[in-house]
């Protein structure tokens, strides 16, 4: 079994994985080793000189259905984005469940509202952001990556680790508490832990089944 973050390994071992006929290892995380193989390739996309962004902006992004098909929580969300739109640009690439969530409520998101992006895309904005608003499981440590504080438009998360260490903020989707946490983005961050690894993920995970297959021949 190949665990992303020691907390997975601990997992494994409150669980008894130890006392089986099995090994487990920690290799880190291959969404890092992506996020790194990618970093150099990535290009913003054609529409982001044009918005003159060099002060700094926020990324948001907004899919899960806890919180499209929830008319209160959407509403909530979508007013707390547009007031910190005020003070400082929000990029928010539309996922379609959204959109149409949106549309069907009426809600008028006054932020800068633009086409869900491809990968490299997203990561050229991640490098380039301040700050991150979102309900992506994914996007929570891709932001640590880059070194940038993820608010989390949830009520938990899976990556706690980011949470307990003040990478990133768990906001819920109370517009009140989204808006005082951009207040205290970057009082806490400190990005020297190695939670994911170092990047290598898929070449301990190639070694180890080698290994493993020479050791049964």
């Amino acid at each position: 079994l190949f665990c992303p973050t020691e907390l997975a390994m601990s997992n494994l071992r409150n669980e008894s994985f130890d006392n089986m006929p099995l090994e487990f290892k920690n290799v880190g995380d291959v969404m890092l080793d992506s996020a790194l193989y990618y970093s150099n390739r990535a290009n913003p996309p054609d529409w982001f000189d044009k918005m003159n962004l060099s002060d700094g902006f926020a990324l948001a992004t907004l899919h899960r259905a806890e919180n499209t098909d929830n008319p209160t929580r959407l509403n909530s969300i979508i007013e707390a984005l547009n007031e910190i739109h005020l003070s400082i640009p929000v990029i928010l690439p539309l996922h379609p469940r959204t959109q149409k969530a949106v549309n069907d409520l009426g809600v008028n998101p006054k932020v800068n509202i633009v086409e869900p992006l491809g990968y490299l895309a997203m990561i050229s904005l991640l490098k380039s952001c301040s700050f991150v608003l979102s309900d992506s499981g994914g996007l929570q440590k891709e932001a640590y990556f880059f070194e940038k504080c993820c608010l989390i438009l949830r009520d938990e998360t899976e990556w706690t680790e980011l949470v307990v260490s003040g990478n990133n903020i768990l906001v819920g989707t109370d517009k009140r508490s989204i808006i005082e946490a951009v207040d205290i983005v970057g009082e806490v961050n400190d990005f020297s832990a190695s939670f994911f690894g170092d990047g290598s993920a898929a070449q301990q995970v190639v070694a180890s089944l080698i290994s493993a297959h020479k050791s049964s021949t």
